[in-house]
Protein backbone atom coordinates (compact mmCIF):
# COMPACT_ATOMS: atom_id res chain seq x y z
CA UNK A 1 0.00 0.00 0.00
CA UNK A 2 1.30 3.62 -0.99
CA UNK A 3 0.41 7.02 1.13
CA UNK A 4 0.68 10.57 -0.24
CA UNK A 5 3.01 13.16 2.10
CA UNK A 6 -0.57 14.04 3.57
CA UNK A 7 -1.81 10.79 4.14
CA UNK A 8 0.81 9.70 5.77
CA UNK A 9 1.20 13.14 7.68
CA UNK A 10 -2.37 12.26 9.21
CA UNK A 11 -1.25 8.26 10.08
CA UNK A 12 1.51 9.72 11.98
CA UNK A 13 0.57 12.48 13.90
CA UNK A 14 2.96 14.86 12.31
CA UNK A 15 3.86 17.88 9.63
CA UNK A 16 4.75 17.29 5.89
CA UNK A 17 7.29 19.56 6.48
CA UNK A 18 8.91 17.46 8.66
CA UNK A 19 8.49 14.09 6.63
CA UNK A 20 10.28 16.29 3.48
CA UNK A 21 13.18 16.67 6.35
CA UNK A 22 13.68 12.75 7.35
CA UNK A 23 13.69 12.29 3.43
CA UNK A 24 16.44 15.08 2.91
CA UNK A 25 18.16 13.12 6.13
CA UNK A 26 18.06 9.67 3.78
CA UNK A 27 15.40 8.63 6.82
CA UNK A 28 12.87 7.56 4.05
CA UNK A 29 13.31 6.95 0.35
CA UNK A 30 9.59 7.57 -1.22
CA UNK A 31 8.32 7.43 -4.18
CA UNK A 32 7.65 9.86 -6.45
CA UNK A 33 5.53 9.95 -9.83
CA UNK A 34 7.07 11.68 -12.51
CA UNK A 35 3.75 12.52 -13.86
CA UNK A 36 2.64 14.45 -11.10
CA UNK A 37 5.65 14.38 -8.69
CA UNK A 38 3.44 13.26 -5.89
CA UNK A 39 5.67 11.56 -2.83
CA UNK A 40 4.58 8.15 -2.14
CA UNK A 41 5.46 6.11 1.16
CA UNK A 42 5.12 2.65 1.98
CA UNK A 43 5.30 0.43 5.43
CA UNK A 44 8.68 0.40 5.07
CA UNK A 45 8.93 3.94 5.54
CA UNK A 46 6.33 4.18 8.16
CA UNK A 47 8.85 1.91 10.44
CA UNK A 48 11.30 4.05 10.03
CA UNK A 49 9.49 6.72 10.75
CA UNK A 50 7.77 5.38 13.99
CA UNK A 51 11.45 4.58 15.01
CA UNK A 52 12.08 8.46 14.79
CA UNK A 53 9.20 9.00 17.38
CA UNK A 54 10.48 6.16 18.97
CA UNK A 55 14.30 8.33 19.70
CA UNK A 56 12.58 11.47 19.62
CA UNK A 57 10.14 10.72 22.54
CA UNK A 58 13.83 9.98 24.62
CA UNK A 59 14.23 13.63 24.09
CA UNK A 60 16.24 13.20 21.24
CA UNK A 61 16.36 16.44 18.84
CA UNK A 62 15.11 16.14 15.26
CA UNK A 63 18.64 16.02 13.67
CA UNK A 64 19.93 13.34 16.40
CA UNK A 65 16.71 11.37 15.52
CA UNK A 66 17.46 10.53 11.93
CA UNK A 67 21.34 10.05 12.85
CA UNK A 68 20.07 7.45 14.93
CA UNK A 69 17.88 5.23 12.49
CA UNK A 70 20.18 5.74 9.61
CA UNK A 71 23.85 6.53 10.72
CA UNK A 72 24.64 5.04 13.66
CA UNK A 73 25.55 1.58 15.21
CA UNK A 74 24.59 -0.45 18.24
CA UNK A 75 27.52 1.02 19.87
CA UNK A 76 26.82 4.79 18.94
CA UNK A 77 23.48 4.71 19.93
CA UNK A 78 24.34 2.63 23.14
CA UNK A 79 26.58 5.61 23.48
CA UNK A 80 24.25 8.59 22.83
CA UNK A 81 21.86 6.91 25.13
CA UNK A 82 24.20 6.70 27.84
CA UNK A 83 24.82 10.45 27.21
CA UNK A 84 21.26 11.21 27.14
CA UNK A 85 20.32 9.23 30.67
CA UNK A 86 23.03 12.04 32.11
CA UNK A 87 21.37 14.87 30.78
CA UNK A 88 17.82 13.15 31.74
CA UNK A 89 19.21 12.39 35.59
CA UNK A 90 20.26 15.78 35.89
CA UNK A 91 16.93 17.49 34.36
CA UNK A 92 15.04 14.97 37.48
CA UNK A 93 17.15 16.48 39.83
CA UNK A 94 16.58 19.72 38.87
CA UNK A 95 12.81 19.22 38.51
CA UNK A 96 12.67 17.31 41.99
CA UNK A 97 14.12 20.77 43.52
CA UNK A 98 12.02 23.07 41.74
CA UNK A 99 8.84 20.77 42.88
CA UNK A 100 10.33 21.23 46.47
CA UNK A 101 10.59 24.91 46.07
CA UNK A 102 7.35 25.05 44.78
CA UNK A 103 5.73 23.28 47.49
CA UNK A 104 7.92 25.71 49.78
CA UNK A 105 6.41 28.96 48.29
CA UNK A 106 3.18 27.88 48.03
CA UNK A 107 3.23 27.06 51.86
CA UNK A 108 4.83 30.19 52.99
CA UNK A 109 2.11 32.42 50.77
CA UNK A 110 -0.87 30.59 52.25
CA UNK A 111 0.48 31.78 55.63
CA UNK A 112 0.53 35.30 55.20
CA UNK A 113 -2.71 35.55 56.79
CA UNK A 114 -1.61 33.79 60.23
CA UNK A 115 1.69 35.95 60.62
CA UNK A 116 0.02 39.22 59.04
CA UNK A 117 0.33 42.27 61.36
CA UNK A 118 1.54 39.88 64.23
CA UNK A 119 4.95 39.16 65.77
CA UNK A 120 6.24 36.07 67.50
CA UNK A 121 9.83 34.03 68.57
CA UNK A 122 11.31 32.54 65.19
CA UNK A 123 15.25 31.53 64.67
CA UNK A 124 15.85 33.38 61.61
CA UNK A 125 17.54 30.56 58.79
CA UNK A 126 21.10 30.96 58.17
CA UNK A 127 21.46 32.53 55.14
CA UNK A 128 23.88 33.98 51.93
CA UNK A 129 23.10 37.62 51.24
CA UNK A 130 24.12 39.39 47.83
CA UNK A 131 22.95 43.20 48.35
CA UNK A 132 23.15 45.41 45.17
CA UNK A 133 20.53 48.01 46.01
CA UNK A 134 20.77 51.12 48.47
CA UNK A 135 17.35 52.61 49.05
CA UNK A 136 16.44 53.19 45.33
CA UNK A 137 20.15 53.44 43.79
CA UNK A 138 21.31 49.62 41.88
CA UNK A 139 25.51 49.60 42.65
CA UNK A 140 25.93 50.18 39.11
CA UNK A 141 29.97 49.14 39.12
CA UNK A 142 30.50 46.24 36.29
CA UNK A 143 31.92 43.49 38.56
CA UNK A 144 28.61 43.59 40.51
CA UNK A 145 26.62 43.46 37.44
CA UNK A 146 28.40 39.96 36.98
CA UNK A 147 27.50 38.97 40.07
CA UNK A 148 24.31 39.97 39.91
CA UNK A 149 23.51 38.05 37.06
CA UNK A 150 24.52 35.14 38.43
CA UNK A 151 22.05 35.61 41.45
CA UNK A 152 19.57 36.03 38.47
CA UNK A 153 20.06 33.05 37.43
CA UNK A 154 19.87 31.07 40.76
CA UNK A 155 15.71 32.24 40.94
CA UNK A 156 13.80 31.00 41.80
CA UNK A 157 15.47 29.38 44.91
CA UNK A 158 16.91 32.82 45.51
CA UNK A 159 14.83 35.26 47.58
CA UNK A 160 14.37 39.00 46.68
CA UNK A 161 15.45 40.24 50.45
CA UNK A 162 15.81 43.70 52.06
CA UNK A 163 18.31 44.63 54.92
CA UNK A 164 17.67 47.61 57.63
CA UNK A 165 20.02 48.96 59.73
CA UNK A 166 19.94 48.20 63.50
CA UNK A 167 20.33 51.95 63.62
CA UNK A 168 17.64 52.93 61.22
CA UNK A 169 14.84 51.62 63.31
CA UNK A 170 16.42 53.05 67.08
CA UNK A 171 17.26 56.62 65.79
CA UNK A 172 14.57 59.13 66.71
CA UNK A 173 15.05 60.75 63.24
CA UNK A 174 15.22 57.90 61.07
CA UNK A 175 16.18 58.70 57.24
CA UNK A 176 14.09 55.65 55.56
CA UNK A 177 17.67 53.86 55.02
CA UNK A 178 17.50 50.19 53.52
CA UNK A 179 19.43 47.82 51.25
CA UNK A 180 18.17 45.43 48.62
CA UNK A 181 19.52 41.89 46.99
CA UNK A 182 19.18 38.53 47.18
CA UNK A 183 19.14 35.67 49.51
CA UNK A 184 19.68 31.87 49.69
CA UNK A 185 19.11 29.20 52.38
CA UNK A 186 22.63 27.87 53.27
CA UNK A 187 21.53 24.28 52.21
CA UNK A 188 20.52 25.83 48.90
CA UNK A 189 23.54 27.53 47.79
CA UNK A 190 25.62 24.40 48.45
CA UNK A 191 23.18 22.52 46.16
CA UNK A 192 23.89 25.43 43.54
CA UNK A 193 27.11 25.86 44.31
CA UNK A 194 26.87 29.80 45.00
CA UNK A 195 29.87 31.46 46.51
CA UNK A 196 29.94 32.98 49.98
CA UNK A 197 32.69 35.24 48.81
CA UNK A 198 32.15 39.20 49.23
CA UNK A 199 30.37 41.04 47.87
CA UNK A 200 28.55 38.16 49.10
CA UNK A 201 28.25 37.42 53.22
CA UNK A 202 26.92 34.55 55.82
CA UNK A 203 23.99 35.29 58.01
CA UNK A 204 23.91 33.19 60.54
CA UNK A 205 20.66 31.69 62.39
CA UNK A 206 19.62 33.96 65.11
CA UNK A 207 16.70 34.42 67.86
CA UNK A 208 14.43 36.93 66.08
CA UNK A 209 11.03 38.34 66.34
CA UNK A 210 9.38 36.91 63.11
CA UNK A 211 6.16 39.33 60.82
CA UNK A 212 4.73 39.74 58.05
CA UNK A 213 3.53 42.90 57.01
CA UNK A 214 2.13 44.33 53.75
CA UNK A 215 1.79 47.69 52.04
CA UNK A 216 -0.30 48.89 48.61
CA UNK A 217 2.03 49.44 45.25
CA UNK A 218 4.42 46.68 46.83
CA UNK A 219 6.70 49.70 48.20
CA UNK A 220 9.33 49.43 50.75
CA UNK A 221 9.92 51.57 54.16
CA UNK A 222 11.42 50.53 57.39
CA UNK A 223 8.44 52.53 59.18
CA UNK A 224 6.14 49.76 58.50
CA UNK A 225 7.99 47.58 61.28
CA UNK A 226 7.55 50.17 63.99
CA UNK A 227 4.97 47.48 65.29
CA UNK A 228 7.26 44.83 65.61
CA UNK A 229 9.61 47.11 67.63
CA UNK A 230 6.65 48.35 69.93
CA UNK A 231 6.42 44.52 70.40
CA UNK A 232 10.26 43.82 71.48
CA UNK A 233 10.40 46.70 73.61
CA UNK A 234 6.79 45.39 75.28
CA UNK A 235 8.77 41.74 75.72
CA UNK A 236 11.29 43.57 77.81
CA UNK A 237 14.10 43.00 74.85
CA UNK A 238 15.93 44.72 72.39
CA UNK A 239 17.06 44.94 68.85
CA UNK A 240 20.17 43.95 68.73
CA UNK A 241 21.30 43.67 64.90
CA UNK A 242 20.32 44.36 61.14
CA UNK A 243 16.76 43.78 60.30
CA UNK A 244 16.38 41.39 57.41
CA UNK A 245 13.72 39.95 55.27
CA UNK A 246 11.94 38.93 51.65
CA UNK A 247 9.32 39.80 49.32
CA UNK A 248 6.60 36.94 49.73
CA UNK A 249 4.24 37.81 47.14
CA UNK A 250 2.79 41.53 44.87
CA UNK A 251 -0.49 40.56 44.67
CA UNK A 252 -3.85 42.09 43.01
CA UNK A 253 -5.74 42.58 46.34
CA UNK A 254 -8.71 44.67 47.26
CA UNK A 255 -7.88 44.02 51.48
CA UNK A 256 -8.12 47.00 53.88
CA UNK A 257 -4.78 48.63 52.60
CA UNK A 258 -6.20 49.46 48.79
CA UNK A 259 -6.37 53.33 48.68
CA UNK A 260 -9.76 53.02 47.83
CA UNK A 261 -11.72 49.98 49.86
CA UNK A 262 -12.89 47.21 47.89
CA UNK A 263 -10.73 48.40 44.95
CA UNK A 264 -8.01 45.28 43.91
CA UNK A 265 -4.59 46.67 43.45
CA UNK A 266 -1.18 45.64 43.71
CA UNK A 267 0.27 44.68 47.34
CA UNK A 268 3.34 43.47 48.53
CA UNK A 269 3.40 41.25 51.11
CA UNK A 270 6.87 41.20 53.27
CA UNK A 271 8.16 38.90 55.83
CA UNK A 272 10.89 40.33 58.53
CA UNK A 273 13.14 38.83 61.05
CA UNK A 274 14.35 41.30 63.69
CA UNK A 275 17.42 40.07 65.96
CA UNK A 276 16.57 40.36 69.93
CA UNK A 277 18.45 40.20 73.04
CA UNK A 278 17.71 40.90 76.95
CA UNK A 279 17.22 44.53 77.66
CA UNK A 280 19.85 46.09 79.61
CA UNK A 281 19.35 47.07 82.63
Amino acid sequence: MKYKIGDMAKILGISPDLLRYYEKKGVVSPVKNKDNDYRYYDTRDTNFLIDCLFYKNFGFSIEETSELVRSCSIEEVSRRFDENERQLADAIRRDQLLLRRSQEYRAAIAQIPQHLGKCSFSSRPACIYYINRHNQEFNTDPSMGQVTRQWLKYLPFSKRSFFVPQEELLSPEPKGEFRWGFSLSEEYAEILGASAQPPVMRIPSLRCVYTVFSNPDSSFSPKFLSYAMDFIRAQGLRLCGDVCGNLLISANEAGPLAITPGTPQITGYFEAWLPVAEAEP
